[in-house]
């Protein structure tokens, strides 16, 4: 199949189910964090790695409270710690998978 296209419609889907949690901005940076989980499995193959960055990336709320503000700062900051922790998540999963080859 083609990648791609279900990394979009997973995308997509994962930006929707997020919109009455906190309307169009949330949509978007849903959008673009459903691509990153998405990458992340099919690059990894680790379903644990996506809930771990999808954690990462639910860590404003719990910290500043339910009520923030969905600014660019913080989803700049959200995607960045998210991209980080995928790093070296998969990094970590891939010296273990060749450790046990």
């Amino acid at each position: 199949g083609k990648p791609i296209i279900a990394i979009a419609m997973s995308a997509i889907l994962f930006g929707a189910i997020h919109f009455m949690a906190g309307g169009g901005v949330l949509v978007l940076g849903a959008m673009v964090m459903g691509v990153l989980f998405g990458f992340t499995f099919y690059k990894f193959r680790s379903l644990p790695l996506c809930i771990l960055a999808h954690i990462v990336a639910n860590l404003p709320d719990f910290i500043l409270g339910q009520e923030i503000q969905y600014t660019k700062q913080i989803m700049v900051l959200t995607i960045s710690v998210s991209v980080i922790c995928i790093l070296i998540g998969g990094l970590l999963l891939a010296r273990c998978r060749k450790e046990g080859e």
